[in-house]
C-alpha cells in the first residue's frame, strides 16, 4: 500500500510538472516574409521607382493602414488619384502576391492545430509593427492563437523582460509551465531569466520532437 501511494504521488508530480501552454515567435519561426515581391509588383503596376515607393508612397501607405485601410484599397486609390488605370483583376492579384510574401510555414501551423486539438493553450509573442500586423491579421493567421501578444500593441519588445511578464500575466499560469520557441538566442536567454521553458527554434521537425519529449504531442 505504501509503495502504491509513493507511486501515485510520483505520477501526480510528473503530470503537474508538464507544460500547459506553448508560445511561438512569429518571424523566423512561423513565417519567413519577403516584401520585395510585393514592392516589385506595385512599382511595375504604378510606374513607381524604388525611391518613390520607399519615401512618399510608403509614408502615405502607413498612415492609411493605421486607419484600417487594406493595402490593396490604398494602392487602387493611389493609382486613381494619379490617373493610372489598373486591370480589373489587379486587386485579386495583389492580395495573392501579398499573402504569398508572408512566407507562411504551414508545417508549423499544422503543428499548432495538433496542439489545439489536444486542448493545449497556444500563444504568440511577436516583435512587429502595425502595418505588418495588419497584413497578417487580414489573412487570418492570428486566429490560430488563444493569446496573441504583439509589440506594437504592448508597447514593449523582446528581449525586454516586461514583454515576457505580460505574456505570463495574460496566460495566467507559472512561467515554468510555458514552452516558448524563438529563433533569436537573445530572446531565448531573456525568456529563461523570466522563468519560461525557452527553446531556440531550428525547424518544425525539432519543435515536434521537443513537444513529444514534453508529452504535449
Amino acid at each position: 500500500m505504501k509503495t502504491f501511494f509513493l507511486f501515485l504521488i510520483t505520477v501526480t508530480s510528473l503530470l503537474a510538472a508538464e507544460p500547459r501552454a506553448v508560445v511561438f515567435d512569429y518571424g523566423g519561426v512561423l513565417a519567413f516574409s519577403d516584401r520585395k515581391i510585393v514592392d516589385q509588383f506595385v512599382c511595375e503596376s504604378l510606374s513607381l521607382t524604388t525611391d518613390e515607393l520607399k519615401c512618399s508612397a510608403a509614408q502615405e501607405r502607413r498612415k492609411a493602414i493605421k486607419k484600417g485601410v487594406p493595402q490593396s484599397d490604398f494602392w487602387q486609390e493611389y493609382a486613381k488619384a494619379r490617373g493610372i488605370i489598373l486591370t480589373d483583376d489587379w486587386k485579386k492579384t495583389f492580395n495573392q502576391i501579398l499573402e504569398g510574401s508572408l512566407g507562411i510555414n504551414f508545417e508549423m501551423f499544422n503543428l499548432i492545430d495538433e496542439l489545439k486539438r489536444r486542448e493545449i493553450v497556444v500563444g504568440l509573442l511577436s516583435n512587429i509593427g502595425k502595418v505588418s500586423a495588419h497584413t497578417i491579421n487580414q489573412f487570418g493567421y492570428y486566429s490560430s492563437f488563444d493569446h496573441c501578444l504583439l509589440s506594437c500593441e504592448m508597447g514593449v519588445e523582446k528581449p525586454n523582460p516586461r514583454a515576457y511578464q505580460i505574456l505570463v500575466e495574460k496566460i495566467g499560469i507559472p512561467p515554468s509551465d510555458i514552452v516558448f520557441f524563438d529563433d533569436l538566442p537573445r530572446n531565448i536567454d531573456a525568456a529563461k531569466k523570466v522563468g519560461l521553458d525557452a527553446v531556440l527554434f531550428e525547424s518544425a521537425e525539432q519543435v515536434r520532437e521537443v513537444l513529444k519529449q514534453k508529452r504535449l504531442l
